[in-house]
């Protein structure tokens, strides 16, 4: 009969209506195929539009081009009061 090859995910009960009435599965499919359909077209459409509106990348700010100095590599409070000072 037709449909064998669905009895290992069927039930028995299952597999006779199927065999009765094959356009139910037609539309079980149908149905589940335009349902994937919707939800990729939905994404795709996010996805792309996403891509239109993306920020700019940043440009690097020559003010802040290098890295954080290191604790204690400046001057120190002592060498700083001095040049403040002239001395």
């Amino acid at each position: 009969m037709a449909f064998e090859f669905l009895k290992p995910v069927l039930t028995p009960n299952a597999l006779a209506t199927v065999q009765a009435n094959p356009v139910l599965l037609a539309y079980l499919l149908g149905w589940l195929f335009a349902i994937i359909f919707v939800g990729l077209l939905a994404w795709y459409i996010s996805f792309v539009t996403g891509q239109a509106y993306k920020k700019p990348a940043k440009k690097p700010d020559p003010k802040k081009a290098g890295a954080a100095p290191a604790k204690g590599s400046g001057p120190s409070g002592a060498q700083k009061l001095k040049s403040f000072l002239k001395i």
